[in-house]
């Protein structure tokens, strides 16, 4: 069900699931709930969004939040999410996002969000390659950042497991990671080419 009104946007979804081995097909799963909603707003530029959304950084090797129903796959994040459209000097259009929530999804419940806590900043945009009387493509750029911190009952289990292994083994887990990319495309008539790390 989705409602708009204004610059507002309400979205919700109701999942239902009867005797389905869609998610591990040598079990079944019955279970029914809320699997998404959503605020949005629009204030110019900015968009607010709160609850459930989707989203991916470049072309999600650092960061992808998607559903693939059919399949039974759904990482929504839940948080607050802030995007922000901009042009620079030269008109390129430019955007920035920022997010932070909790990731969904579990084989054992699918309505429960994992307690570690995914923060992430991507910057894009798309600049004009031109001269006074050429043409010579454009160039879509972006840079992202992503941090994970691990919740203490994970970091219990964690280290409890740690401490089984032979000492040359072992290693100190860390409360957050942290990941970093930079992409790069370049469009030019019917050629493209594209590049992450």
């Amino acid at each position: 069900m989705q409602y708009r009104i204004k610059d507002y946007s309400f979205i919700l979804r109701y999942d239902g699931f009867n005797n389905s081995p869609l998610l591990d097909p040598l079990d079944i799963y019955t279970n029914h709930g809320i699997g998404f909603w959503q605020i949005s707003k629009k204030v110019n530029d900015l968009e607010i969004t709160a609850g459930s959304f989707y989203d991916q950084f470049g072309s999600g090797v650092l960061f992808r939040a998607y559903e693939q129903r059919q399949i039974g796959i759904d990482y929504a994040i839940q948080g607050l999410r802030l995007s922000y459209n901009f042009k620079d000097k030269w008109n390129n259009d430019w955007r920035i996002k920022g997010f932070s929530g909790n990731q969904k999804g579990t084989n054992k419940n699918r309505f429960d969000y994992a307690p570690q806590v995914i923060s992430g900043i991507n910057l894009e945009g798309s600049i004009a390659l031109k001269t006074d009387s050429k043409d010579l493509g454009n160039l879509q750029v972006g840079t992202s950042a992503i941090n994970r911190t691990l919740d203490g009952a994970s970091m219990d289990w964690l280290v409890s497991n740690i401490n089984t292994y032979d000492r040359d083994n072992q290693f100190f887990p860390k409360y957050n990671v942290y990941g970093f990319n930079g992409y790069l495309t370049y469009n030019i008539g019917n050629f493209s080419w594209n590049v992450e790390g």
